[in-house]
């Protein structure tokens, strides 16, 4: 009986499914293969365990193809940890959870801080890479048709990708501000080197040009990451002619500094400055006054990258390459 049900598994996953495809019916393939419908729904079920194929009640059973073996992720572990940018832990981590998740017990990830690591362990063939961050120098010795996909990559790129639309996060940030009577709105963040850092910047004006309100420069204050730098941004702008009735962060840990400058020079938040921040990093919540925060779907980016790849693996031609997940305000005390 074993080697009957093995001959059928392998008869049935010799058909040409889409991935996506929902197959026939156990009677249709009992009729098709001349086997009882006992053995079909014995089949069918390894099936469904081994992740080829999944069952959704009411509707039917559908070809998943096959989940790659081996994946591996490429990140800088060494310059996060020398990063000054606390962020720089938070997001990457947070990803590699959601890859974890996604890629569940089918699939081996190995965490990489070069291709010449990975060309190294990789036993061949070599099946996929996910890559974390901005940089691309280090695809370039891999494979040329290998796999792979971008995750948190703002920069321009051919490549499949996975990414937050954090200028749109921005926009939305900044519009709720303007709602809450605030037109004078200033903006911490950068280096705007960056191509994220500029991003969320042309956030900030879009926002301000929805809502008719004047762009102006002395409104920005450039720093690096981290609560200090944030705290000296604030400050700069406090010696300015206009004093902000709110300020919008590139992230949390600069929105924390801001506090503190704001703190300082007596002012309260939000009763005399609304402050919103930008991740949702454990401690915003959790902070003196929790802070309101625009939340990046850290996990959700890791678990699409490792379904995008899957597709790309099988040669689906139904799903996008290009995916821009939303970000969601959450409204604390701070504004």
């Amino acid at each position: 009986m074993k080697s009957r049900s093995e001959h059928f598994k392998k008869m049935l996953l010799k058909q040409n499914f889409i991935v996506g495809q929902c197959i026939p019916s156990e009677r249709q393939l009992a009729e098709k293969y001349g086997v009882s419908r006992a053995t079909i729904g014995r089949v069918v079920s390894e099936l469904v365990s081994e992740g080829l194929l999944e069952r959704k009640w009411g509707k039917g059973v559908f070809y998943l193809g096959s989940r790659p073996k081996h994946v591996f992720v490429l990140f800088q572990v060494g310059s996060m940890m020398r990063s000054a940018n606390p962020n720089s832990w938070f997001v990457p981590l947070d990803i590699l959870k959601g890859i974890l998740s996604a890629a569940g017990n089918r699939t081996a990830v190995d965490l990489c801080e070069s291709a010449d690591e990975i060309l190294k362990l990789a036993n061949p063939p070599l099946q996929g890479v996910i890559k974390i961050g901005e940089e691309e120098e280090q695809l370039e010795k891999l494979p040329e048709n290998l796999p792979c996909v971008l995750v948190n990559c703002h920069e321009p790129s051919a490549l499949p990708s996975v990414r937050c639309k954090v200028d749109e996060g921005i926009s939305a940030g900044v519009s709720h501000l303007i709602r809450r009577g605030c037109s004078r709105i200033a903006y911490v963040g950068g280096p705007f080197s960056s191509t994220s850092q500029r991003l969320r910047l042309e956030g900030y004006k879009k926002a301000l040009l929805d809502n008719n309100i004047q762009f102006i420069q002395g409104m920005i204050s450039e720093c690096s990451y981290g609560s200090d730098e944030g705290e000296q941004a604030m400050a700069r702008l406090l010696k300015g002619n206009i004093r902000p009735e709110a300020v919008m962060c590139a992230d949390d840990m600069r929105a924390m500094g801001v506090y503190q400058a704001l703190k300082k020079a007596g002012l309260r938040v939000p009763q005399d400055v609304k402050l919103l921040g930008f991740d949702d990093i454990p401690d915003a919540e959790n902070f003196e006054v929790p802070l309101s925060t625009l939340r990046y779907p850290r996990f959700e980016m890791g678990e699409r990258a490792v379904e995008m790849l899957t597709g790309i693996i099988n040669g689906r031609t139904d799903m996008s390459l290009r995916e821009e997940l939303d970000m969601k305000l959450l409204l604390r005390s701070s504004c």
